[in-house]
């Protein structure tokens, strides 16, 4: 599943280089813990400077936890900057995740 972000930031500072830095948190509604992604530099160069956006996420596969043929989630995300600020939190519309049968 592919989450679509829209941002904005006045000194450019989201992102970082190291792909081991994990930035931006997402949580399924139906579990306890956090899954964490990487984000590369926004701005060019990694330069402060005000950018706004769009960029992707590429979810970890979603599976059904329980015995049904169907169930409904959302995600809440938020995205940490290079000063260690966190943006405010969105949440996601409803998403059905329902068994291939």
């Amino acid at each position: 599943m592919e989450v679509i972000i829209s941002y904005s930031d006045v000194n450019g500072d989201l992102g970082t280089i190291d792909a081991d830095d994990l930035t931006i948190k997402v949580k399924d509604s139906r579990l306890d813990d956090f899954d964490w992604y990487h984000v590369p530099p926004l701005a060019p160069n990694s330069e402060e400077l005000e950018i706004e956006g769009t960029f992707s996420i590429h979810l970890n596969p979603l599976f059904l936890l329980g015995n049904g043929y169907e169930e409904n989630t959302h995600f809440s995300i938020q995205l940490k900057d290079r000063a260690q600020n966190w943006s405010n939190q969105i949440t996601t519309p409803t998403v059905s995740i329902r068994d291939s049968l």
